[in-house]
């Protein structure tokens, strides 16, 4: 399995959104972490399940929170 990199502005939205909804309700920000987390775990073993996206690059959408993850 490979592991996973962010791009320096992706980990800085990932930050802002986990800050957006710790805002929102308290720990709302670790859940929407652990959606990401579990997203990240799909990924990693099925990266071909993810939706076709423009300029060869997939995205899945977490559980539970508004959010897709972009590879």
């Amino acid at each position: 399995m490979k592991r996973v990199v962010y791009h320096r502005l992706a980990a800085a939205e990932l930050i802002e959104s986990a800050q957006f909804y710790d805002e929102r309700r308290a720990r709302l920000g670790d859940e929407f972490l652990t959606a990401v987390d579990a997203v990240l775990v799909v990924i990693r073993a099925q990266p071909e399940r993810g939706r076709r996206e423009p300029h060869g690059t997939f995205s899945f959408r977490t559980e539970r929170v508004p959010f897709r993850v972009v590879y």
